[in-house]
Protein backbone atom coordinates (compact mmCIF):
# COMPACT_ATOMS: atom_id res chain seq x y z
CA UNK A 1 0.00 0.00 0.00
CA UNK A 2 3.07 2.03 0.73
CA UNK A 3 4.36 2.07 -2.20
CA UNK A 4 0.99 2.29 -4.55
CA UNK A 5 0.67 5.74 -2.10
CA UNK A 6 4.38 6.75 -3.67
CA UNK A 7 4.44 6.24 -6.78
CA UNK A 8 0.70 7.91 -7.30
CA UNK A 9 1.79 10.98 -5.09
CA UNK A 10 5.11 10.90 -7.50
CA UNK A 11 3.60 10.93 -10.87
CA UNK A 12 1.01 13.57 -9.19
CA UNK A 13 4.08 16.36 -8.68
CA UNK A 14 5.18 15.30 -12.05
CA UNK A 15 2.68 15.98 -14.11
CA UNK A 16 2.16 19.43 -12.38
CA UNK A 17 5.45 19.81 -12.69
CA UNK A 18 5.50 18.93 -16.38
CA UNK A 19 3.08 22.12 -17.14
CA UNK A 20 5.13 23.92 -15.18
CA UNK A 21 8.13 23.43 -17.64
CA UNK A 22 6.46 24.69 -20.14
CA UNK A 23 4.73 28.10 -18.98
CA UNK A 24 12.85 7.53 1.06
CA UNK A 25 16.00 6.20 0.87
CA UNK A 26 16.81 3.32 1.26
CA UNK A 27 20.46 2.21 1.15
CA UNK A 28 21.89 -1.24 0.89
CA UNK A 29 25.79 -0.47 0.92
CA UNK A 30 28.14 2.84 0.42
CA UNK A 31 30.64 3.75 -2.34
CA UNK A 32 33.67 6.52 -2.32
CA UNK A 33 32.74 8.91 -4.69
CA UNK A 34 36.26 11.06 -6.86
CA UNK A 35 36.16 13.06 -10.15
CA UNK A 36 36.41 9.81 -12.61
CA UNK A 37 33.69 8.00 -10.66
CA UNK A 38 31.90 5.76 -13.36
CA UNK A 39 28.19 6.21 -13.07
CA UNK A 40 27.38 3.28 -15.71
CA UNK A 41 29.37 0.99 -13.50
CA UNK A 42 27.51 1.88 -9.98
CA UNK A 43 24.70 1.21 -12.34
CA UNK A 44 25.48 -2.40 -13.41
CA UNK A 45 26.36 -2.82 -9.64
CA UNK A 46 22.81 -1.69 -8.72
CA UNK A 47 21.24 -3.18 -11.11
CA UNK A 48 22.93 -6.74 -9.54
CA UNK A 49 21.37 -6.19 -5.73
CA UNK A 50 24.09 -3.55 -4.63
CA UNK A 51 22.10 -0.82 -3.75
CA UNK A 52 18.33 -1.12 -3.69
CA UNK A 53 15.74 1.06 -5.25
CA UNK A 54 14.76 4.02 -3.46
CA UNK A 55 11.77 5.37 -5.50
CA UNK A 56 10.91 5.45 -9.32
CA UNK A 57 11.34 8.13 -11.87
CA UNK A 58 8.56 8.36 -14.44
CA UNK A 59 8.19 8.58 -18.31
CA UNK A 60 5.19 9.63 -20.33
CA UNK A 61 4.52 9.43 -24.06
CA UNK A 62 3.82 12.60 -26.21
CA UNK A 63 0.05 12.01 -26.06
CA UNK A 64 -0.02 10.65 -22.71
CA UNK A 65 -1.45 6.76 -23.43
CA UNK A 66 1.93 5.26 -22.15
CA UNK A 67 3.52 5.85 -18.44
CA UNK A 68 6.72 4.06 -17.57
CA UNK A 69 8.17 3.72 -14.08
CA UNK A 70 12.19 3.81 -13.94
CA UNK A 71 13.63 2.79 -10.51
CA UNK A 72 15.52 5.61 -8.89
CA UNK A 73 19.02 3.81 -6.75
CA UNK A 74 20.59 5.94 -4.10
CA UNK A 75 24.32 5.16 -3.48
CA UNK A 76 25.85 7.52 -0.05
CA UNK A 77 28.68 9.00 -0.65
CA UNK A 78 31.39 7.71 2.27
CA UNK A 79 33.74 10.54 1.68
CA UNK A 80 31.39 13.00 2.48
CA UNK A 81 28.57 12.14 5.12
CA UNK A 82 25.71 14.30 4.12
CA UNK A 83 25.66 13.45 0.34
CA UNK A 84 23.70 10.80 -1.84
CA UNK A 85 23.72 10.54 -5.65
CA UNK A 86 20.65 9.11 -7.44
CA UNK A 87 20.96 7.18 -10.44
CA UNK A 88 18.07 6.44 -13.26
CA UNK A 89 18.60 5.20 -16.68
CA UNK A 90 15.91 4.93 -19.06
CA UNK A 91 17.04 1.55 -20.15
CA UNK A 92 14.98 0.35 -17.10
CA UNK A 93 11.46 2.06 -18.16
CA UNK A 94 8.64 -0.58 -17.14
CA UNK A 95 5.60 0.27 -18.47
CA UNK A 96 2.87 0.72 -15.73
CA UNK A 97 -0.07 2.42 -17.36
CA UNK A 98 -1.19 1.66 -21.10
CA UNK A 99 -4.43 4.00 -22.07
CA UNK A 100 -6.91 3.77 -24.89
CA UNK A 101 -4.58 3.92 -28.09
CA UNK A 102 -2.44 1.40 -26.51
CA UNK A 103 -2.55 -0.27 -30.19
CA UNK A 104 0.09 2.41 -31.51
CA UNK A 105 3.02 0.31 -30.89
CA UNK A 106 4.92 2.86 -32.55
CA UNK A 107 4.01 5.23 -29.46
CA UNK A 108 5.89 2.90 -26.90
CA UNK A 109 8.96 3.37 -25.54
CA UNK A 110 11.82 1.76 -27.16
CA UNK A 111 14.34 0.76 -24.82
CA UNK A 112 17.33 1.43 -27.40
CA UNK A 113 17.45 4.56 -26.44
CA UNK A 114 19.50 5.40 -23.39
CA UNK A 115 19.75 8.09 -21.32
CA UNK A 116 21.68 7.99 -17.80
CA UNK A 117 20.51 10.50 -14.90
CA UNK A 118 22.67 11.29 -11.64
CA UNK A 119 22.01 13.58 -9.32
CA UNK A 120 23.53 14.28 -6.32
CA UNK A 121 22.40 15.96 -3.38
CA UNK A 122 24.42 17.59 -0.60
CA UNK A 123 23.21 18.68 2.93
CA UNK A 124 24.89 19.90 6.26
CA UNK A 125 23.99 18.07 9.36
CA UNK A 126 24.25 19.92 12.52
CA UNK A 127 24.59 18.83 16.70
CA UNK A 128 20.99 18.16 16.96
CA UNK A 129 20.89 15.77 14.18
CA UNK A 130 18.89 17.94 11.86
CA UNK A 131 19.57 18.55 7.95
CA UNK A 132 19.92 21.36 5.65
CA UNK A 133 19.67 21.02 2.30
CA UNK A 134 23.03 22.67 0.46
CA UNK A 135 23.35 21.84 -2.84
CA UNK A 136 22.08 19.70 -5.55
CA UNK A 137 23.89 18.66 -8.91
CA UNK A 138 22.90 16.67 -11.52
CA UNK A 139 24.49 15.20 -15.12
CA UNK A 140 23.10 13.36 -17.83
CA UNK A 141 24.79 11.04 -20.78
CA UNK A 142 23.19 10.00 -23.89
CA UNK A 143 24.52 6.78 -25.39
CA UNK A 144 23.53 7.26 -28.88
CA UNK A 145 23.26 10.30 -31.53
CA UNK A 146 18.79 11.49 -32.49
CA UNK A 147 18.42 11.64 -28.60
CA UNK A 148 18.43 15.10 -27.33
CA UNK A 149 17.59 16.54 -23.63
CA UNK A 150 15.53 19.64 -23.58
CA UNK A 151 12.63 21.91 -21.50
CA UNK A 152 14.81 20.91 -17.89
CA UNK A 153 13.58 22.06 -15.14
CA UNK A 154 15.19 21.33 -11.00
CA UNK A 155 12.77 21.49 -8.04
CA UNK A 156 14.66 21.22 -4.86
CA UNK A 157 12.83 21.41 -1.39
CA UNK A 158 12.73 20.94 2.34
CA UNK A 159 9.49 20.48 3.94
CA UNK A 160 8.96 19.66 7.75
CA UNK A 161 5.47 21.53 9.18
CA UNK A 162 6.11 20.56 12.39
CA UNK A 163 9.38 22.32 12.54
CA UNK A 164 7.77 25.15 10.40
CA UNK A 165 10.09 24.84 7.41
CA UNK A 166 8.62 24.70 3.55
CA UNK A 167 12.01 25.89 1.59
CA UNK A 168 11.73 25.02 -1.91
CA UNK A 169 12.98 26.93 -5.33
CA UNK A 170 13.06 26.07 -9.08
CA UNK A 171 16.18 26.58 -11.15
CA UNK A 172 16.04 25.52 -15.24
CA UNK A 173 19.52 23.67 -16.35
CA UNK A 174 20.19 24.46 -20.23
CA UNK A 175 23.26 21.77 -20.27
CA UNK A 176 24.00 18.55 -19.50
CA UNK A 177 25.41 19.19 -16.20
CA UNK A 178 24.45 21.21 -13.38
CA UNK A 179 25.24 22.29 -9.65
CA UNK A 180 23.30 25.08 -7.94
CA UNK A 181 23.81 25.72 -3.94
CA UNK A 182 20.11 25.84 -2.57
CA UNK A 183 20.23 28.82 -0.58
CA UNK A 184 18.68 27.33 2.36
CA UNK A 185 19.44 28.33 6.07
CA UNK A 186 16.79 25.82 8.30
CA UNK A 187 17.44 22.86 9.56
CA UNK A 188 14.63 19.74 9.61
CA UNK A 189 15.14 16.73 11.63
CA UNK A 190 16.67 13.66 9.40
CA UNK A 191 13.77 11.49 10.18
CA UNK A 192 10.38 10.50 8.73
CA UNK A 193 8.78 13.65 10.41
CA UNK A 194 9.93 15.11 7.26
CA UNK A 195 7.31 15.25 4.31
CA UNK A 196 9.68 16.17 1.49
CA UNK A 197 13.75 16.50 1.40
CA UNK A 198 15.47 16.78 -1.77
CA UNK A 199 14.82 17.18 -5.47
CA UNK A 200 12.80 16.59 -8.54
CA UNK A 201 14.13 17.02 -11.98
CA UNK A 202 12.01 17.23 -15.20
CA UNK A 203 12.59 17.20 -18.77
CA UNK A 204 11.91 16.37 -22.30
CA UNK A 205 13.27 13.60 -24.18
CA UNK A 206 13.37 13.66 -27.91
CA UNK A 207 13.67 10.82 -29.95
CA UNK A 208 12.53 11.13 -33.86
CA UNK A 209 9.61 13.37 -34.15
CA UNK A 210 8.36 12.60 -30.83
CA UNK A 211 8.85 14.58 -27.10
CA UNK A 212 8.87 12.44 -24.01
CA UNK A 213 8.25 13.95 -20.35
CA UNK A 214 10.57 12.43 -17.97
CA UNK A 215 10.54 13.12 -14.22
CA UNK A 216 13.34 12.14 -11.76
CA UNK A 217 13.00 12.59 -7.83
CA UNK A 218 15.69 12.06 -5.68
CA UNK A 219 13.90 12.54 -1.57
CA UNK A 220 15.31 11.38 1.02
CA UNK A 221 11.93 11.24 2.39
CA UNK A 222 8.35 11.15 1.67
CA UNK A 223 9.12 7.39 -0.29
Amino acid sequence: MKRIFSCIFALAIFLCSSTNIHAAEKIADSHFFNDSTDYQILLKQARNGAYESASDAYLVSPNGDFVYSIEVYAIPNLETNGSITYLACTDDAFLETQRSRASYTDEKWDNTTSVLFSMTVNYNKNSSNYICLSNVSGSYSIKQSGISVTNQSLQYVQNNPYVGVNDYATRYPFSSSFSYNTGFSNYVPDDNSTLSFGAVWNATIKRGGSSWSFSFPSYKYLF
